[in-house]
């Protein structure tokens, strides 16, 4: 088998990976550019391929050196026609046929996944999720992502939208991803999530108030998931996961108080091992799987 490129689209970043597959997803390359989500579709896509194609040329390969491309996209997709249905941080993204796309740039397999999925199954090949049979991976970045696993195996839903849990909705009409994401806390409090700890350890009340409005709406909507799912363990992935023990522990500790008796009690709560690259190495090995079929 020829090498496998992963590329991971997020609102902020396109991050894009080069790995052999006959050396355990040894990595030959990596870029990573903004995504420049506010120019719309088509800048996107030209980004996608600008990424593609300065790894094949800083590695010396075409897309005749490819087995495969993998794509992990924000919101539900198509695996079987390849359509990425919508992203809500991509403008004018809406009903996307990413993989003919691709395939017809460069000649290639094209396997499409959710992002959270796709980081999922990075976490269950080569991650914190390697030895767990059921997880739920969480993203918590520009936006909320969740990935199910179950068995050993994704689980997609019947529509390939299983796991928004960025769109479970509080009683006052609003959705997770409005209140407990990078972007909420932003548009909230005017702290970038990556200042938070610090801006809170200094005592700044307004970093106070927004951690606390974090934890708060983050440990309803993952107690909820728990009790559905009952998974052996929750892996925190994603930006605010860079936070480390100040977001893990207490939001552990509220998730076992708000969840079901026997899922919260027995939950493990887990960062992410692969951070930034969950998403290229799971997708890649998605399109692994798929063509060992």
């Amino acid at each position: 088998m020829n090498k496998i490129l992963g590329i991971d689209v997020g609102g902020t970043k396109i991050a894009t990976i080069l790995v052999d597959p006959e050396r355990n997803l040894k990595v030959l390359g990596k870029n990573r550019i903004n995504t420049e989500a506010e120019k719309g579709k088509a800048h996107i896509i030209e980004n996608i391929f600008g990424s593609v194609d300065f790894i094949l040329k800083r590695c010396n390969l075409t897309e005749n050196d490819l087995s495969g491309i993998g794509i992990a996209l924000p919101g539900p997709v198509d695996n079987g026609s390849g359509i990425s249905f919508e992203c809500p941080n991509l403008k004018g993204w809406v009903n996307v046929e990413i993989k003919k796309i691709l395939q017809e740039k460069y000649g290639t397999f094209v396997f499409i996944e959710n992002d959270a999925r796709a980081a999922a199954a990075g976490e269950a090949c080569c991650g914190a999720g390697k030895n767990i049979r059921n997880f739920l991976y969480i993203t918590i970045s520009t936006g909320i992502g969740c990935g199910v696993v179950i068995d050993g195996k994704l689980y997609r839903g019947a529509d390939g939208a299983a796991g928004e849990l960025s769109h479970v909705i509080f009683s006052d009409g609003r959705e997770l991803y409005s209140l407990a994401s990078g972007k909420a806390l932003q548009n909230l409090f005017s702290i970038p999530a990556e200042e938070l700890k610090d801006q809170y350890n200094s005592g700044n009340s307004t970093a106070v108030k927004a951690y606390e409005h974090l934890l708060h709406y983050l440990s309803i909507g993952i107690a909820n998931a728990v009790t559905l799912f009952n998974p052996g363990a929750v892996i925190i992935g994603g930006g605010l996961s860079n936070l480390g023990d100040f977001l893990l522990k207490p939001l552990e500790k509220e998730v076992k108080k708000k969840a079901f008796s026997v899922s919260g009690e027995n939950v493990k709560f887990l960062n992410a091992e692969n951070k930034n690259d969950a998403g290229v190495l799971g997708i890649a090995s998605l399109v692994i799987d798929e063509l060992a079929k």
